[in-house]
């Protein structure tokens, strides 16, 4: 486990911080990778990691509030020092490769999808990216300024999840409601 001081926690959205981790060294991860961080108290939570490779000592997480007490958001505090595990996880950039890439996000899931979007874009490859990204509500949506400005070669969409609570189906030995997508772009 690394220590890591906790410099920055500051609101994307009505329920997703950005979190910066600062290390005494340069953290080395890959595109898409987690990490584990545990709290002096002893409670952890696994976070994807938000930030470019190379980024040097500081990290980014996007971290979600259940809007609960335990919620692990409301135990960060600036300056806090923290335990943060290797970074982890076989989702990362394979920079080398030239095949299409499909990147799918849901909510802050877009924290590893962040990672893999702005490393690829500052790579030197030709290839083709598709990068879907559902969140909760138009309200809910940040950073499209950063998806805006990915090169031509990525192919963007932002939708948000509307739930038609009206309309329920009942197939067989599935029942529920009916969800459908929404695209923001026109």
């Amino acid at each position: 486990m690394f220590v890591a001081m906790i410099i920055n926690i500051e609101p994307l959205n009505d329920y997703i911080y950005r979190i910066v981790l600062s290390f005494s060294h340069p953290f080395i991860f890959k595109a898409g990778q987690y990490i584990e961080m545990v709290l002096p108290c002893g409670k952890s939570g696994y976070f994807s990691i938000a930030s470019l490779i190379n980024c040097g000592r500081n990290i980014e997480l996007h971290i979600s509030d259940t809007k609960n007490s335990n919620s692990i958001i409301r135990k960060l505090k600036v300056g806090n020092e923290v335990k943060i595990s290797q970074a982890s996880g076989n989702a990362w950039l394979r920079a080398t490769s030239d095949r299409s890439m499909l990147i799918v996000a849901f909510g802050s899931g877009f924290s590893y999808a962040r990672s893999i979007l702005l490393s690829e874009a500052l790579s030197n490859s030709s290839r083709e990216v598709y990068f879907y990204w559902i969140m909760q509500s138009k309200e809910s949506i940040y950073e499209l300024y950063l998806i805006n400005s990915l090169p031509e070669r990525f192919k963007c969409q932002v939708f948000h999840y509307r739930d038609n609570t009206k309309s329920k189906y009942d197939i067989g030995r599935v029942s529920g409601r009916e969800h459908t997508l929404v695209n923001i772009f026109p």
